[in-house]
């Protein structure tokens, strides 16, 4: 069950709730929504299959000036916050957008796909390894399937970029070849790594994330 939260009217309040929860999900309604009423219980299944996030719900009619601050524009609105720091805003029920932005919160490995996504992830996760690669390529998905594992055993976060999806990232970021490491600590660059890559070099490439 959702927790409806009633005692967040202004910012300061809703920081308080920012900060005591690491993964937040919120979803901000209004009693006379008819759409609101439709994705509630979706909401609450999503909610009930990620225990690890804690979703709370905000009745827009009794904040209105966190409401304007923030901004929430319409409702359904969903909110999402990794460790204080908003990384999806989402004004729709659609089952994929939300699943998607929930994952962004519990996953240690996701898939990027714009500038500004990435920028957003750089600031909320301390230590991030960037993996550019492309689906044609083999030696690009030789790992994928380990990098999960891979990211929980050594407490980093791993962000994808299709460069063939991505351009313009991978222009940014001077890729060259592929697949290629890149690694951030607190949103700065430290390094980068050109494949192929083993587990074993991998591994090496985190321990001086870690160490950094």
């Amino acid at each position: 069950m959702i927790e409806v939260v009633k005692n967040i009217r202004c910012e300061e309040d809703f920081e308080g709730l920012k900060i005591k929860f690491g993964a937040l999900a919120v979803f901000f309604f209004c009693e006379d929504c008819g759409p609101c009423q439709k994705v509630a219980p979706l909401a609450e299944e999503i909610s009930e299959e990620n225990p690890l996030v804690h979703f709370v719900k905000l009745n827009v009619s009794g904040c209105p000036e966190l409401v304007n601050v923030l901004p929430v524009n319409d409702t359904p609105c969903f909110m999402f916050f990794k460790n204080g720091c908003r990384t999806d805003t989402v004004y729709t029920g659609a089952p994929f957008k939300l699943i998607s932005s929930v994952e962004k919160l519990t996953k240690n490995v996701m898939r990027v796909t714009s500038i500004a996504e990435l920028d957003r992830q750089l600031v909320v996760f301390e230590c991030c390894m960037v993996y550019f690669f492309a689906e044609w390529n083999p030696e690009s998905t030789k790992f994928v399937n380990e990098l999960e594992t891979f990211a929980v055993n050594n407490k980093v976060k791993i962000l994808k970029i299709d460069v063939n999806e991505c351009e313009d990232i991978a222009v940014l970021h001077k890729i060259v070849s592929i697949p290629t490491f890149i690694i951030f600590k607190k949103a700065i660059q430290i390094d980068s790594v050109f494949g192929p890559f083993s587990l074993e070099m991998i591994q090496r490439i985190a321990n001086r994330l870690l160490e950094y």
